[in-house]
Protein backbone atom coordinates (compact mmCIF):
# COMPACT_ATOMS: atom_id res chain seq x y z
CA UNK A 1 0.00 0.00 0.00
CA UNK A 2 1.45 3.35 -0.97
CA UNK A 3 1.85 6.31 1.35
CA UNK A 4 -0.79 8.14 -0.70
CA UNK A 5 -3.39 5.43 -0.02
CA UNK A 6 -2.41 5.49 3.68
CA UNK A 7 -2.90 9.27 3.69
CA UNK A 8 -6.28 8.91 1.97
CA UNK A 9 -7.33 6.29 4.51
CA UNK A 10 -6.29 8.49 7.44
CA UNK A 11 -8.16 11.43 5.90
CA UNK A 12 -11.37 9.36 5.69
CA UNK A 13 -10.95 8.00 9.22
CA UNK A 14 -10.54 11.59 10.45
CA UNK A 15 -13.81 12.59 8.76
CA UNK A 16 -15.59 9.62 10.34
CA UNK A 17 -14.15 10.41 13.77
CA UNK A 18 -15.28 14.04 13.54
CA UNK A 19 -18.81 12.90 12.60
CA UNK A 20 -18.89 10.36 15.44
CA UNK A 21 -17.76 13.03 17.93
CA UNK A 22 -20.60 15.26 16.73
CA UNK A 23 -23.11 12.41 17.04
CA UNK A 24 -21.78 11.61 20.51
CA UNK A 25 -22.33 15.24 21.60
CA UNK A 26 -25.92 15.25 20.29
CA UNK A 27 -27.21 11.74 21.03
CA UNK A 28 -26.98 9.07 23.70
CA UNK A 29 -24.07 7.29 22.08
CA UNK A 30 -20.37 6.70 22.38
CA UNK A 31 -17.61 5.51 20.10
CA UNK A 32 -14.11 4.15 20.27
CA UNK A 33 -11.39 4.53 17.66
CA UNK A 34 -9.15 1.50 17.64
CA UNK A 35 -5.42 2.22 17.50
CA UNK A 36 -3.92 1.71 14.07
CA UNK A 37 -1.52 -1.23 14.17
CA UNK A 38 0.30 -0.02 11.05
CA UNK A 39 0.77 3.51 12.41
CA UNK A 40 2.14 2.04 15.64
CA UNK A 41 4.61 0.01 13.56
CA UNK A 42 2.96 -3.25 14.66
CA UNK A 43 3.70 -3.40 18.42
CA UNK A 44 -0.07 -3.74 18.88
CA UNK A 45 -2.07 -6.86 18.10
CA UNK A 46 -4.39 -6.71 15.10
CA UNK A 47 -7.46 -4.62 15.83
CA UNK A 48 -11.03 -5.72 15.02
CA UNK A 49 -11.85 -2.61 13.01
CA UNK A 50 -11.36 1.12 12.85
CA UNK A 51 -14.22 2.18 15.14
CA UNK A 52 -16.82 0.81 17.52
CA UNK A 53 -20.06 2.79 17.70
CA UNK A 54 -22.56 2.18 20.51
CA UNK A 55 -25.91 3.81 19.74
CA UNK A 56 -29.62 2.96 20.06
CA UNK A 57 -28.85 -0.36 21.75
CA UNK A 58 -26.45 -1.40 18.98
CA UNK A 59 -22.72 -2.05 19.14
CA UNK A 60 -21.50 -1.59 15.55
CA UNK A 61 -18.00 -2.54 14.41
CA UNK A 62 -16.90 -0.17 11.64
CA UNK A 63 -14.20 -0.68 9.02
CA UNK A 64 -13.28 2.38 6.94
CA UNK A 65 -11.99 2.06 3.38
CA UNK A 66 -11.14 4.90 1.02
CA UNK A 67 -9.73 4.76 -2.49
CA UNK A 68 -8.87 7.02 -5.37
CA UNK A 69 -8.23 3.95 -7.53
CA UNK A 70 -11.49 2.05 -7.07
CA UNK A 71 -14.76 3.83 -7.82
CA UNK A 72 -16.77 1.46 -5.63
CA UNK A 73 -16.12 -0.90 -2.77
CA UNK A 74 -17.24 -3.82 -4.91
CA UNK A 75 -14.65 -3.01 -7.60
CA UNK A 76 -11.82 -3.17 -5.06
CA UNK A 77 -13.37 -5.76 -2.75
CA UNK A 78 -10.47 -8.18 -2.40
CA UNK A 79 -7.65 -5.64 -2.55
CA UNK A 80 -9.26 -3.18 -0.12
CA UNK A 81 -10.37 -5.66 2.55
CA UNK A 82 -7.76 -8.24 3.60
CA UNK A 83 -9.07 -11.57 4.88
CA UNK A 84 -7.44 -11.01 8.28
CA UNK A 85 -9.65 -7.99 8.87
CA UNK A 86 -12.71 -9.88 7.69
CA UNK A 87 -12.26 -12.54 10.39
CA UNK A 88 -13.05 -10.01 13.12
CA UNK A 89 -16.30 -9.09 11.39
CA UNK A 90 -17.36 -12.72 11.15
CA UNK A 91 -16.71 -13.22 14.88
CA UNK A 92 -18.63 -10.01 15.62
CA UNK A 93 -21.63 -11.32 13.66
CA UNK A 94 -21.50 -14.71 15.39
CA UNK A 95 -21.79 -12.78 18.67
CA UNK A 96 -25.00 -11.22 17.34
CA UNK A 97 -23.75 -7.73 16.56
CA UNK A 98 -23.78 -5.77 13.30
CA UNK A 99 -20.78 -4.43 11.44
CA UNK A 100 -20.31 -1.94 8.65
CA UNK A 101 -17.82 -1.29 5.94
CA UNK A 102 -17.75 2.41 5.11
CA UNK A 103 -16.31 3.17 1.69
CA UNK A 104 -15.40 6.57 0.29
CA UNK A 105 -14.30 7.32 -3.24
CA UNK A 106 -11.70 10.00 -2.59
CA UNK A 107 -12.09 11.93 -5.85
CA UNK A 108 -15.89 12.23 -5.81
CA UNK A 109 -16.50 12.17 -2.04
CA UNK A 110 -19.21 9.53 -2.40
CA UNK A 111 -19.67 7.51 0.80
CA UNK A 112 -21.38 4.12 1.02
CA UNK A 113 -22.09 2.16 4.19
CA UNK A 114 -22.44 -1.57 3.66
CA UNK A 115 -23.83 -4.13 6.09
CA UNK A 116 -20.82 -6.31 6.86
CA UNK A 117 -22.65 -9.62 7.37
CA UNK A 118 -22.88 -11.20 3.92
CA UNK A 119 -19.93 -9.34 2.44
CA UNK A 120 -17.66 -10.62 5.24
CA UNK A 121 -18.74 -14.20 4.53
CA UNK A 122 -18.12 -13.77 0.80
CA UNK A 123 -14.69 -12.22 1.35
CA UNK A 124 -13.64 -14.89 3.87
CA UNK A 125 -14.38 -17.64 1.37
CA UNK A 126 -12.72 -15.83 -1.54
CA UNK A 127 -16.03 -15.11 -3.23
CA UNK A 128 -17.01 -12.09 -5.26
CA UNK A 129 -18.81 -9.10 -3.84
CA UNK A 130 -22.34 -10.46 -3.26
CA UNK A 131 -25.08 -9.31 -5.59
CA UNK A 132 -27.39 -9.23 -2.57
CA UNK A 133 -25.08 -7.06 -0.46
CA UNK A 134 -27.04 -4.63 1.68
CA UNK A 135 -26.25 -0.95 1.14
CA UNK A 136 -27.45 0.67 4.37
CA UNK A 137 -26.88 4.31 3.40
CA UNK A 138 -25.05 6.46 0.90
CA UNK A 139 -24.25 10.11 0.49
CA UNK A 140 -21.34 12.51 0.38
CA UNK A 141 -18.36 13.04 2.66
CA UNK A 142 -19.67 16.54 3.43
CA UNK A 143 -22.74 14.94 5.04
CA UNK A 144 -21.08 11.85 6.49
CA UNK A 145 -22.77 12.40 9.88
CA UNK A 146 -26.20 12.16 8.22
CA UNK A 147 -25.08 9.10 6.25
CA UNK A 148 -23.98 7.41 9.50
CA UNK A 149 -27.29 8.23 11.22
CA UNK A 150 -29.25 6.86 8.25
CA UNK A 151 -27.21 3.64 8.46
CA UNK A 152 -27.87 3.41 12.21
CA UNK A 153 -31.59 3.62 11.51
CA UNK A 154 -31.40 0.89 8.83
CA UNK A 155 -29.20 -1.31 11.05
CA UNK A 156 -31.56 -0.96 14.00
CA UNK A 157 -34.51 -1.86 11.79
CA UNK A 158 -32.70 -4.90 10.38
CA UNK A 159 -31.66 -6.10 13.86
CA UNK A 160 -35.20 -5.74 15.24
CA UNK A 161 -37.06 -7.33 12.32
CA UNK A 162 -37.36 -10.97 11.36
CA UNK A 163 -36.34 -10.36 7.73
Amino acid sequence: MSNQSNDIGKWFEGKIQAALKEIESERDSTFHRYPDTRAARNPLPAQPGDFLLAIDGLAILIEAKCSATHDTFSSGFSSLWPKGEVAFHRMWHRAGHPSWVMFCHYDTGRVDIWDGANIASARATGGRFPARACLLADGHIKTVKDVILAAVKQTWWKQSSTC
